[in-house]
């Protein structure tokens, strides 16, 4: 981690659980980090508690305009300027399945999960071809279900793991790309895929629905499922940053040990 001190991190979806947990983590080593997300109201409070000075940016990532806005700011702010290490952690999943789900969750799901994280890759890869950083990472928090197809109980999820998988099918198409450019051999993008991890994504799946219902996925999940804290993610995330330049990690899947999902 030494080549990373004062160093800048972009972190999306940094206001709660894995992306709060590793923009922490990364100033706590010695980085310089942006969060980004809409309660950014959340990271002044980490600020506070944890004596740390978390750079807050409110951004809609379902919004492309607003992402590209974020990158136009990180290259204007005179403190900032550009970034090193871009991590796409931002999620949504809506609480229908596929015959009950709406053409609006569906695109809110593709643009938060799939298109503003294509696009902060490209925006991130451009802005160290034209700041000259030769070693630049990305790296997506993406999902196990990016592997495969799960058996689940609970249909919801079904739409969210489309997303997951065109990710994981985009990563590799961005590494080829990357690698074709000329200056660009140490500019490395890698994937995070874990399993269920203790967060507010899925009671937030279903803000929508009846307290009895959030009540009764929440028990669940407790009941039957165990799961990963954040940090162990974070974990994740440390080991691949500070692998040498002639180490690539592609994907790193991470799941409680005993679960099936």
């Amino acid at each position: 981690m030494e080549r990373w001190n004062g160093r800048i991190a972009l972190v999306t979806g940094a206001t709660s659980g894995i992306g709060a947990s590793i923009a922490v983590k990364l100033a706590k080593k010695g980085m310089k980090v942006i969060g980004c997300g809409r309660r950014v109201e959340r990271i002044q409070e980490l600020n506070k508690e944890l004596n740390l000075h978390i750079i807050s940016y409110k951004c809609d990532l379902s919004n492309m305009s607003e992402v590209a806005k974020m990158f136009d700011w990180i290259q204007e702010e005179e403190s900032i300027g550009h970034i090193d290490l871009c991590v796409c952690n931002a999620g949504y999943s809506g609480s229908d399945s596929l015959m009950k789900g709406s053409p609006e969750s569906w695109t809110q799901m593709m643009n938060v999960n799939v298109i503003s994280v294509s696009l902060a890759t490209q925006l991130s890869v451009k802005m160290f071809k034209e700041k000259n950083i030769k070693d630049g990472q990305v790296v997506y928090i993406n999902s196990v279900y990016s592997h495969y197809h799960p058996d689940l109980a609970n249909k919801s999820l079904h739409f969210y793991c489309a997303t997951k998988m065109a990710n994981k099918s985009l990563l590799e198409m961005w590494r080829r790309e990357i690698n074709e450019m000329e200056g660009s051999e140490n500019i490395k993008i890698s994937a995070i895929s874990p399993g269920l991890v203790e967060t507010e994504f899925i009671p937030a799946m279903f803000n929508d629905k009846s307290a009895q219902e959030r009540i009764a996925v929440q028990e669940m999940v407790k009941n039957t499922m165990t799961a990963l804290a954040p940090e162990d993610v974070v974990n994740a995330l440390l080991y691949i940053i500070s692998t040498p330049a002639h180490i690539a990690v592609h994907d790193v899947i991470v799941r409680p040990t005993g679960n099936t999902i």
